[in-house]
């Protein structure tokens, strides 16, 4: 286990993955393999738990996982000085990190749990990302991302998974992956399986940030591509081409090529800037939709009945408050 705060990535062994959590050391594999990622470095979770036991707070965490009744606020919880020691790497690091880059001064920096992005659950979404960082705001975005270890959210995932940490396993802890943005002209995600079924690699694309596809907040097309003859099928606004079919041909390409590498399939985030591809995240594919949602087509029936929209949005039992105020809502929308 490292004891350094800061780890940079082209450092990082494969044998650190407790110190520098899942996401980090995907993005080390795939820089150890050729890929293209932007630089960066790791606040390791030595960092994290110095925080922690400077604070006294593991006792304050073990109560927030056992008593969901009365669980307060988690980035409350976090909310004090980062040590000065640490704050003084951190900008050190930046000035390290940005001198001489094109892409300018701003931050990318995303959670990196030591239970993220793991064969058997992806934790996908449960920790914090937050882009066009300052480096003066960088410690507080790291203390951020620590928080989100913790939310309700994130909890309830690892509870559905048997990954949550009672007071007889040790707790997981929360690496922080620092980056410099990248402007990218076009961004979004593969996914080697189809979410919906089959063997099509599918690629959500936006223009400018991938993160407008993964929020869902860009105009976003997709591409469904056959993966051996990369014929694929384009699904959105007719005049939104995001991309070109050589650029269709270079993504579906490079995600197989990880898909083969990593030995089973595989969702990354992407994005494409000054012609070429950079990867900021990949992880495993852990379930396709077809697997977590029943769903049924009854045999002269025109209905497909599906568990889908209510196990998506409503992943545990509701309090029959909570239902008074969105069931009727929910009729309204869904049927």
């Amino acid at each position: 286990m490292s004891g350094k705060n800061i780890l940079w990535l082209d450092e990082i062994t494969a044998h650190q993955r407790e110190a520098v959590g899942g996401k980090a050391a995907n993005l080390v594999a795939l820089l150890r393999s050729g890929f293209r990622v932007p630089p960066g470095f790791c606040v390791t979770t030595f960092a994290y738990r110095t925080f922690v036991e400077s604070n006294d707070l593991r006792g304050k965490i073990e109560a927030l996982v056992r008593d969901a009744d009365r669980r307060p606020d988690p980035y409350t919880l976090f909310a004090r000085p980062i040590d000065e020691a640490l704050e003084r790497e951190l900008y050190a690091a930046c000035r390290r990190l940005l001198v001489g880059l094109p892409t300018g001064d701003l931050l990318a920096v995303r959670s990196s749990a030591t239970t993220e992005d793991l064969p058997s659950a992806s934790f996908a979404g449960q920790g914090e990302t937050y882009l066009n960082v300052t480096p003066q705001e960088l410690p507080h975005r790291i203390r951020d991302c620590w928080a989100s270890l913790w939310t309700a959210r994130a909890l309830a995932y690892r509870q559905r998974g048997d990954e949550t940490s009672s007071g007889t396993l040790p707790l997981p802890e929360m690496a922080v992956v620092v980056q410099p943005m990248v402007p990218c002209d076009a961004g979004g995600v593969v996914f080697t399986a189809d979410p919906l079924g089959g063997d099509a690699v599918v690629i959500e694309a936006a223009r400018g940030l991938a993160e407008a596809v993964v929020q869902g907040t860009g105009e976003i097309t997709r591409y469904t591509v056959d993966r051996h003859t990369l014929a694929y099928r384009q699904e959105g606004r007719e005049d939104n081409d995001v991309l070109t079919s050589r650029q269709v041909q270079l993504v579906v390409e490079t995600a197989l090529t990880l898909e083969t590498h990593f030995g089973r399939a595989m969702d990354v985030e992407w994005g494409l800037w000054n012609g070429e591809l950079y990867l900021f995240q990949c992880r495993p594919v852990t379930t396709t939709q077809a697997e977590r949602f029943f769903t049924q087509l009854i045999p002269g029936d025109d209905y497909l009945w599906t568990g889908g929209y209510l196990d998506e949005r409503f992943p545990q039992p509701v309090s029959p408050l909570g239902w008074s105020v969105v069931g009727g809502l929910t009729a309204d929308l869904a049927f």
